[in-house]
C-alpha cells in the first residue's frame, strides 16, 4: 500500500505543478495593447459597461487606452456637444479588460453604466459636480468642490475631501460612502435598501424610507430627519 500511496502523491503533485505552469503561461501570453487619442474639451463624461477610467488633470485632453483580449478599435470615444462618451463596440467579449487614463481640463458631470468605474489620481477641484452611478458601477473620487449632486442605484460611490453642500440619493441597495468627505450642509435620501454615510458640520437634512439607511458622523449644528416604512437615520 505504501508504494501505491507514494506514486499517487507524485502524480497529484506533478499535476498541480503542471496546472500552475499552465495558468502562469496563460497570464504571460495576455498582451496589453496601448493607444493614446487626442480629444476635444469636454465637461460631461459618460462611461459604458465594463470600462475603467482614471481621471488625470492636465492642459491637453487625451485618452490613453490599455486593453487586453480585444482590439483597440473596439473602444469607441465620441465627443458630442461637450459630452465625452467612452464605450465598447457591441459584441460578446471574454476576459476583456479596458483601462482608460483620461486627461481632462474641467469635469462637471459623470455618468456610469453597468460594471464601469471612475477614480482619480489627484483631487478634483471645481464648483458643481453631478455624479450618476448605475448598476454595479463604482465611483471613487477625491474632491474639493463647492457642491456635489449624487445619485447611486445598485452601485457604489465613495468620496473623500470637502464640499460646501451635498445632495445625495441612494436607492435599490446603492451605497454612498462619505465618512471621509466633510460637507457643511447635506441633503440626503435613502430608499429601498440604499445606504448613505455622511459627515455634515452645519446642517443634515435626512430622509430614510422603505428600508433605506442614513448614517451620519459628527455633531451637525442643525438636523432635520424623517423615517418612514422601515427607514432609519442613525449616528455612527
Amino acid at each position: 500500500m505504501k508504494p501505491l500511496l507514494i506514486i499517487l502523491m507524485i502524480i497529484v503533485t506533478s499535476f498541480g505543478a503542471f496546472a500552475q505552469e499552465q495558468e502562469t503561461r496563460t497570464v504571460d501570453e495576455a498582451q496589453i495593447e496601448k493607444e493614446t487619442r487626442a480629444i476635444r474639451n469636454f465637461s460631461k463624461l459618460k462611461v459604458s459597461k465594463g470600462i475603467n477610467v482614471t481621471l488625470i488633470k492636465g492642459d491637453e485632453p487625451s485618452a490613453e487606452i490599455n486593453i487586453v483580449n480585444a482590439p483597440l478599435s473596439d473602444v469607441i470615444i465620441e465627443n458630442d456637444q461637450n459630452e465625452l462618451t467612452i464605450k465598447m463596440r457591441t459584441r460578446i467579449y471574454q476576459d476583456v479588460s479596458v483601462q482608460v487614463y483620461l486627461t481632462y481640463q474641467d469635469i462637471r458631470e459623470i455618468t456610469l453604466g453597468s460594471g464601469s468605474s471612475v477614480d482619480n489620481q489627484e483631487v478634483l477641484q471645481g464648483k458643481v459636480l453631478i455624479l450618476n452611478a448605475g448598476l454595479d458601477s463604482v465611483i471613487d473620487l477625491k474632491l474639493d468642490v463647492t457642491s456635489v449632486e449624487a445619485d447611486v442605484s445598485a452601485a457604489r460611490i465613495t468620496l473623500e475631501g470637502y464640499a460646501k453642500s451635498l445632495e445625495a440619493k441612494a436607492t435599490t441597495g446603492g451605497k454612498l460612502q462619505g465618512q471621509n468627505f466633510e460637507v457643511d450642509k447635506a441633503y440626503v435620501t435613502a430608499n429601498t435598501g440604499g445606504i448613505v454615510t455622511v459627515k455634515a458640520t452645519k446642517l443634515l437634512d435626512a430622509k430614510a424610507g422603505t428600508g433605506g439607511t442614513i448614517e451620519y458622523l459628527g455633531e451637525p449644528e442643525k438636523m432635520n430627519t424623517k423615517e418612514t416604512f422601515g427607514g432609519k437615520v442613525v449616528k455612527i
